[in-house]
């Protein structure tokens, strides 16, 4: 699962341009963020346990498309963003959307991975 490793570097990037809680940003005296490795590692921990591993090996490519949303989705927020520090109701709508959108596409990712699309249907 290589294509984790950066995971914990995204969470880092994403705190400190605001998008995610501050705890993120907790780094070790070599800047290795450590809230974001656990954070990271603990969620691999629980996936990996749980979910069979050919479930796991198909969903990669899922995981790696909702991440590719949410890391874009955060930059649109942040050019449509206002700097002047307050959040406007412009910014709560574009969460709103944002956070539809990402939750829109996990869904439409696990029902296409879990539907029979041949055409019996079975």
């Amino acid at each position: 699962y290589m294509c984790f490793l950066a995971q914990p570097r995204v969470f880092y990037a994403l705190a400190k341009d605001g998008l995610l809680p501050a705890r993120f940003l907790d780094v070790d005296n070599r800047g290795v963020p450590r809230f974001a490795t656990l954070a990271t590692g603990m969620l691999l921990i629980v996936c990996g346990a749980l979910l069979p591993f050919a479930s796991l090996a198909n969903a990669i490519s899922g995981g790696v498309c909702v991440a590719f949303d949410l890391v874009n989705c955060c930059v649109i927020m942040l050019q449509l963003g206002e700097s002047d520090g307050q959040e406007s109701r412009t910014q709560r709508l574009l969460g709103a959307a944002v956070a539809s959108f990402v939750v829109l596409s996990t869904l439409t990712a696990v029902f296409l991975q879990h539907a029979d699309l041949s055409e019996g249907g079975g």
